[in-house]
């Protein structure tokens, strides 16, 4: 199924980050979370927000948006089916999906 998100971030890793999903340049679209507190200042505490990826980017997206957008819950997608998340405080809303 299809879900609407305001909101998606790619956090696969530092390296230089590639679009398979042919994303960038849409509207609510931000290839890189960096510098977050300037990236992300757009993203009201109304908006679905959805990560793609689950390396450490992802989790300075999470934790920037537990702490200003609390509203709505966060999805994060990844490729591997058991993600490690490193502090179980950064989950309290957070919903994962395994892609593929």
């Amino acid at each position: 199924s299809c879900q609407k998100y305001d909101y998606v971030f790619f956090t696969t890793g530092t390296m230089s980050y590639n679009d398979p999903f042919d994303l960038k340049g849409l509207k609510g679209y931000i290839h890189s979370p960096y510098p977050a507190n300037q990236t992300l200042a757009e993203v009201d505490d109304d908006d679905a927000v959805a990560i793609i990826g689950t390396g450490l980017a992802s989790l300075d997206v999470v934790r920037h948006a537990l702490s200003h957008h609390q509203r709505k819950p966060i999805v994060m997608a990844s490729r591997v089916k058991n993600m490690i998340m490193c502090s179980l405080r950064l989950v309290r809303c957070l919903t994962t999906i395994h892609l593929i």
